[in-house]
């Protein structure tokens, strides 16, 4: 479905569904916060497709704290895009990461750890088809003594 007229967020307010999967370039801060009455109320697990253009408000997508209906995040990423500002601003039990055999860099490390230390309970790196390469020497910052009890490595 292609939404047009800037609608997505009267699209937002109405969907219920156990899954959404959104494909934009941008999400506005009106369309933010419908996202995020969708995901306290509505619905269980977001798709995220980013690509290297991808823009929301992040402080309003900050604002959901895990405690709504949505327990699960899939971020389907683009090379080019950077991810720290997305990840810095997840709160969801299940987080999963889908880099396409993306390299991620020391900075979004250091957001995934930040993350993991207090937002994240699990992290799924990769898929079947895909993996995630990390900085490591940043992952090993991660202590295991925040809210993450488990990743899953997969690629």
């Amino acid at each position: 479905m292609f939404v047009k007229d800037n609608r997505l967020a009267i699209l937002l307010d109405a969907v219920n569904c156990k899954e959404l999967h959104l494909f934009t370039k941008e999400l506005n801060h009106e369309e933010t916060e419908a996202l995020v009455r969708a995901m306290t109320s509505r619905v269980e697990i977001l798709h995220l497709a980013v690509h290297f253009e991808f823009d929301m408000d992040y402080e309003t997508f900050s604002k959901y704290k895990g405690d709504g209906k949505c327990t699960e995040l899939h971020i389907d990423d683009c090379p080019d895009y950077h991810l720290s500002p997305l990840l810095d601003s997840v709160n969801f039990k299940k987080l999963h990461l889908f880099g396409g055999s993306k390299a991620l860099s020391k900075g979004e490390t250091e957001a995934l750890v930040r993350a993991m230390t207090s937002r994240v309970e699990i992290v799924h790196l990769g898929g079947s088809k895909d993996g995630v390469t990390l900085d490591f020497e940043t992952l090993k910052m991660y202590k295991g003594d925040g809210k993450c009890r488990e990743v899953h490595c997969n690629g």
